[in-house]
């Protein structure tokens, strides 16, 4: 026994020396090279050699440094009162200063245009060094052309990332697309008689935008703080190949308000013609494969299909994405001032908002169609494009063609959505606390703690979130002026945190609700993130004049069109599969 008891002792004695020798192992692993220290900014003062070119001179998504978000450098541009510049400079994307080793980069013909950039493959970086004549805030718009794929199985947009001088300026400049443009082809059947989806087309050609985010969340261009002087600018293609003519460095364009741009108008009798009547589905244009048409059942929803399958709305979750436009095009008889109208469906999540920016033959006209927001209603309704008031907005419009572009994006929950990191952080702060003193154990209930001592900063980092949580339900309040369904998530959270604070002895076993909370923070903001409308038709109006009937009576709304049968249909190895009715 007694040999038995040794054993076992040594055993333990082996167990302790090996534990305590690796973890004098990971502590060195962990301990910082201070004989190496990164600078953002210093590499920019390096002399340049081009056989040493290397994407260390530049801060990296691999140093896990994290920008600011955009809307938190613009609020703190506005503070310092930057000036806009007032020169404008053009650049030729062919004119280039240095390039990685890796990008493969030409100088050719594309699409009609001689002397551009041709980037042939999705690697790599382009510099260039553009000197400015005074400091301020300027906007950079792309001449382009997305490299045709000649298969047609990759469609994407392509994306680059700005540096300006050694530095991203806020996270959005990491990732900034470039889209193409389609178009649906011609109306396609099955066998039975049910639509299929168009076939798409690539409109091909040369193509204008300025920086903007990937997420397409801000209706505007990004503002870039450049200096007076020369500043280098460093390209970075990660996705599609691209041909460039140009860039373009301009003063900010201010956007009038509503009254302003009214009283801008000429005047102009009121247009005697009829509305003009568009059918969603039948758009002109689209800049992205995933905005689909969908098939509604609505009484009032056209055309009607009683017995077949037919696209007769646009969008839903087949347009959610920020960034994602839509354009259609129309033609008026006489000059005049119009009027916007819609038929939409916006119940995808309760009492939360959506927004569309909307642009006349390509420009915002005023400040209120920017970020434009259609309400939250259980189903079909009709939508004057209005100021808060109710009062239609008016457009003058000249005889002839025109052109409606709408733009799903997401900007007046930026605020509330840069919240949500702090939150997440000193959460996760609370739960790394609460499980290095518990040992990550939830079955010691019967342990007196003494929070202050034991879990010390856990109640006041509690408070902190629990006041955050209010903000950001009082913004959202403040947006869509009820309570949604991301609001009632955060309000739900402020109401748990509150009662640990009141009860602060069951902080210690509360690391799991925490995890739940985490989890539904860190999903909620992805929530706000979608912008999900149908749309079946627009309506284009004198602005006097009446829009038709929108919405069905109560006795028609029950009168649904009747659901068809499933369709089955047979694929190439022959075996049977269902396809969707709606």
């Amino acid at each position: 026994m007694a040999g038995a008891n040794r054993k076992r002792f040594g055993f333990r004695l082996w167990t302790v020396i090996l534990s305590a020798a690796l973890l004098v192992t990971a502590l060195a692993k962990d301990k910082p090279d201070t004989g190496r220290t990164v600078h953002a900014g210093s590499a920019h003062a390096e002399s340049k050699n081009a056989n040493s070119l290397s994407a260390d001179r530049f801060v990296s998504a691999s140093s896990g440094l994290k920008e600011p978000y955009y809307e938190e450098v613009r609020r703190r541009m506005a503070d310092e009162r930057i000036p806009y510049g007032t020169r404008q400079y053009v650049i030729s994307a062919a004119h280039i200063s240095e390039k990685s080793e890796d990008s493969d980069i030409s100088v050719g013909s594309y699409e009609g245009e001689d002397g551009v950039l041709l980037w042939s493959n999705a690697k790599g970086w382009v510099e260039y060094e553009i000197a400015i004549g005074e400091e301020g805030l300027y906007e950079i718009e792309a001449e382009y052309a997305p490299i045709a794929d000649d298969s047609r199985r990759n469609r994407r947009a392509s994306i680059l990332s700005a540096q300006i001088n050694g530095v991203y300026p806020f996270r959005e400049a990491r990732s900034m697309s470039f889209e193409r443009e389609f178009r649906n082809g011609p109306p396609r059947y099955d066998a039975n008689g049910h639509q299929l989806q168009s076939a798409i087309e690539e409109i091909r050609g040369w193509k204008r935008k300025p920086f903007r985010d990937s997420d397409g969340a801000y209706a505007l261009p990004l503002r870039w703080h450049l200096q007076k002087g020369v500043n280098t600018i460093r390209l970075r293609l990660s996705q599609q190949p691209l041909a460039i003519k140009s860039f373009t460095i301009r003063p900010p364009a201010d956007i009038p308000g509503y009254a302003e741009a009214k009283a801008s108008y000429p005047e102009a009798t009121e247009p005697s013609g009829d509305t003009i009547v568009l059918e969603a589905e039948q758009f002109e244009k689209k800049n992205s494969t995933s905005v689909q048409t969908q098939y509604d059942r609505d009484a009032f929803t056209t055309p009607k299909s009683f017995k077949y399958r037919a696209y007769n709305v646009l969008g839903g979750w087949g347009w959610y994405k920020g960034g994602h436009a839509v354009t259609w095009e129309f033609e008026v008889p006489e000059d005049g001032l119009y009027k916007l109208g819609m038929r939409v469906n916006q119940n995808s999540r309760k009492n939360l908002s959506v927004f569309r920016t909307i642009y006349i033959d390509g420009k915002i006209p005023f400040r209120e169609l920017q970020s434009y927001p259609i309400r939250y209603a259980p189903g079909w309704r009709g939508e004057t494009v209005a100021d808060e008031s109710g009062e239609p907005l008016a457009f003058y419009l000249t005889k002839g063609k025109h052109s409606l572009t709408m733009e799903a994006g997401y900007e007046p929950y930026m605020p509330v959505i840069a919240n949500v990191e702090p939150m997440v952080e000193a959460l996760k702060t609370v739960i790394d606390q609460i499980r290095s003193a518990t040992g990550n154990r939830q079955d010691d209930r019967f342990r007196v703690w003494d929070v202050e001592k034991d879990i010390p900063g856990a109640t006041e980092r509690l408070g902190g979130i629990k006041e955050r949580l209010d903000r950001q339900v009082e913004a959202l309040r403040e947006i869509n002026r009820e309570i949604d369904v991301v609001a009632q998530t955060y309000r739900s959270a402020a109401k748990d945190i509150e009662e640990l604070i009141e009860q602060p002895e069951k902080i210690p076993t509360s690391h799991l609700t925490l995890g739940t909370m985490l989890e539904q923070l860190q999903d909620q903001y992805r929530v706000l993130m979608d912008s999900p409308l149908q749309i079946d038709k627009l309506y284009v109006a004198p602005v006097q004049a009446p829009f038709p009937r929108m919405e069905a009576n109560f006795s028609r709304r029950r009168r649904r069109l009747p659901r068809p049968c499933s369709i089955r249909s047979t694929s190439r190895t022959g075996s049977a599969r269902r396809t969707a009715t709606s």
